[in-house]
């Protein structure tokens, strides 16, 4: 389980970065908290970013998620509904 844990922080920390996404808080990394999600909606390995919270989900198996603090963009740059992850860009 362990191991699951490690591999899920380091494809959310590449994630973070393919997606532009700026964890906020002191340089280097956020630690993630694990706390409860129940929604149905999303399976394990889902990665959910909730704007009003300004916060990222990393969806685990057991009903449960790493959650992280992400930096949010202006109202007219937010992703609204579901979006796929299809490319890596620079400077787009």
């Amino acid at each position: 389980m362990m191991r699951f844990k490690r591999l899920a922080a380091t494809v959310v920390a590449l994630m973070l970065v393919m997606m532009g996404l700026v964890v906020a808080s002191s340089p280097g990394f956020a630690e993630p908290e694990i706390v409860p999600f129940q929604n149905a909606s999303y399976t394990a390995g889902s990665i959910v970013i909730v704007n009003k919270e300004r916060k990222l989900y990393f969806v685990l198996p057991d009903g449960q998620a790493h959650r992280y603090p992400v930096a949010i963009g202006v109202p007219d740059e937010q992703w609204v509904g579901r979006e796929t992850i299809t490319a890596k860009k620079v400077d787009p």
